[in-house]
């Protein structure tokens, strides 16, 4: 892993993104590291090689996609099921628990048996881009490469490419705060670097925070 003696030589991170969250307006008040920004849908395997040839301090991915799914696609490789997924301190009291609840037990029910697919698995929970991100983030930990991932999807595929290689893990580091024990279980799980964040922390300070900690 690079050492914080580094910094000074390798202090850029590439935020690849869907929605640019508004905390990152202020990111040179919150970060030593300058901050490059590409949208998801134009970022390919061949910059992700060249900025990396750059010497580049990390990846960073942001996604803000439901939580649930997330914990569906967790669920289904950890072999939870909603309740473990989501915490039962809510059951039976909370709609918007029972509402989850019902929305990840059907996904997991419906794409259980995709398991072993998981191109086929990713197409059918509507994970838009999501093996183009698994790609990249496959790409970017087999060259040593920090990647951080902001958001639960986001930790759920780094999940995901560490089930596949066990090397990956080293890479991985959680930059957003979880707070759902499905999303707890599969960084424990993986072994994935976590960054201790406050519970409301924007995905810029974040992500901030954990490049300081980590690169």
């Amino acid at each position: 892993m690079r050492q914080a003696s580094n910094l000074a030589f390798m202090s850029a991170c590439l935020l690849i993104y869907e929605d640019l969250d508004v905390s990152f307006n202020n990111w040179s008040e919150i970060s030593t590291f300058d901050l490059e920004t590409t949208p998801l849908d134009a970022c390919t395997i061949g910059l992700i090689d060249k900025k990396i040839d750059e010497s580049i301090s990390g990846l960073a991915i942001l996604l803000n996609h439901s939580s649930n799914t997330a914990l569906a696609l967790i669920g289904i490789f950890l072999n939870l099921d909603a309740a473990a997924l989501l915490g039962n301190s809510k059951a039976g009291f909370d709609e918007s628990w029972i509402k989850d609840c019902e929305e990840i037990r059907v996904a997991i029910a419906n794409n259980r048996n995709l398991k072993s697919e998981k191109e086929k698995l990713l197409e059918s929970l509507s994970i838009p881009n999501a093996n183009k991100l698994l790609s990249i983030i496959q790409q970017a930990t087999s060259r040593k490469t920090p990647v951080f991932l902001l958001g639960d999807l986001a930790i759920a595929l780094g999940f995901l490419v560490s089930r596949t290689n066990s090397q990956a893990k080293n890479y991985l580091h959680v930059a957003s705060s979880i707070q759902r024990p499905g999303i707890i279980k599969a960084a424990e799980s993986m072994q994935l670097a976590v960054t201790n964040l406050p519970s409301e922390v924007s995905p810029a300070k974040g992500l901030a925070i954990a490049l300081l900690s980590h690169v």
